[in-house]
């Protein structure tokens, strides 16, 4: 797969993938090592918060998937603004019918994208996330 930068100036950082699908973290990691960024994944959040504490100060963002299974996103990104509540987090989701503003704190570094999502889509929401 060929992928084009979306802008001139290369991004960088740190940035924690958290799927249950091992296809998503492959090609999420494959997109953001393209577009300049240092990628880590994991199947779950349960893995994604021992992660986090492994290696503490370490992620820039962390893009969570809502519905896995062994600890889910919701409950992830609970413990997540508990105990890093700057960590900027991009919730994936492929069921946005449903309201999720109550996970959309004021004041918090939370983000919600669409599944499927585009190259642009993700690009476009990490950097503003991330405001780059």
């Amino acid at each position: 797969m060929s992928v084009t930068p979306l802008s001139t100036s290369a991004a960088s950082g740190r940035i924690l993938i958290v799927d249950d699908e091992s296809t998503i973290r492959s090609a999420g990691a494959s997109v953001l090592q393209h577009l300049g960024y240092t990628v880590d994944t994991a199947e779950n959040g349960k893995r994604c918060l021992e992660m986090i504490e492994e290696k503490a100060g370490a992620y820039d963002a962390v893009l969570l998937d809502l519905a896995m299974p062994v600890l889910d996103g919701t409950a992830t990104l609970k413990v997540i603004r508990e105990k890093h509540p700057a960590l900027p987090v991009l919730l994936m989701s492929g069921y946005l019918s449903e309201r999720l503003d109550h996970l959309l704190q004021e004041g918090s570094p939370t983000a919600v994208i669409q599944k499927p999502f585009s190259l642009t889509d993700l690009s476009e929401g990490l950097a503003k996330l991330l405001k780059l």
